[in-house]
């Protein structure tokens, strides 16, 4: 029996190939299968060459990620919210376990009336409006596309993420004077994304006004 765990061990490899010709007195029977099992079974293995792409530093997470996509080979396209996942791992961060915590708050899990109203709103929803609500902030282009979702930073995700909580539970606290109270009775569920965006954006006090409640209602 060949020890596999010696096998990129070219000394020990032919350590052991020694002892097994002299066990077996150099039988040419025996020569022939190990020659065999060398060429078809330990070269294939340690000839084996994996494909590396090599990424600098300055190369932008963007285009990583594009990078990422294009050699995945899976057969099982990954999500945005996977890849922004695999980068921000590099701080040690676990954002799906995170989203699993701020979901049971969007979604009013523990909330006394708890429906099904906001359930529409997914992890990458989740992240989108992030990328609205901190967009609106930096002085240019509020915009929430793939490649912005992309680029949203670790420090972003984490100053901002309260803020976007607090909007899902004002959205949720609006459809509900609204007497929707089901995700059936939403059009669609993506529009929850902007509304939770506008009520983080204009905060509690401004939200709580009667005039607010016309606009939004409107």
């Amino acid at each position: 029996m060949f020890p596999i765990n010696i096998i990129f061990d070219s000394s020990a490899r032919e350590d052991w190939a020694d002892g097994y010709k002299e066990y077996h007195d150099y039988d040419k029977v025996f020569m022939e299968r190990y020659k065999a099992f060398r060429t078809s079974i330990i070269e294939i293995i340690t000839g084996y060459k994996l494909p590396v792409i090599t990424l600098g530093k300055e190369t932008p997470r963007e285009a990583v990620c594009k990078v990422f996509e294009n050699v995945n080979t899976g057969g099982v396209a990954l999500t945005v919210f996977e890849l922004v996942t695999a980068a921000f791992a590099t701080y040690e961060f676990d954002l799906r376990k995170d989203w699993e915590k701020c979901k049971e708050e969007i979604w009013g899990i523990h909330e006394p009336l708890n429906t099904d109203v906001m359930w529409g709103v997914d992890e990458t929803a989740f992240l989108t409006t992030i990328t609205l609500y901190t967009t609106y902030f930096a002085n240019t282009m509020t915009t929430c596309k793939k490649k912005d979702v992309l680029a949203l930073s670790f420090d972003s995700y984490k100053a901002n993420t309260p803020a976007v909580i607090e909007g899902y539970k004002m959205a949720r606290k609006f459809l509900f004077n609204q007497y929707v109270f089901r995700k059936r009775d939403l059009p669609y569920t993506t529009q929850l994304i902007p509304l939770a965006a506008i009520c983080a954006v204009i905060g509690k006090s401004t939200f709580n006004l009667p005039k607010t409640q016309k606009i939004l209602a409107k």
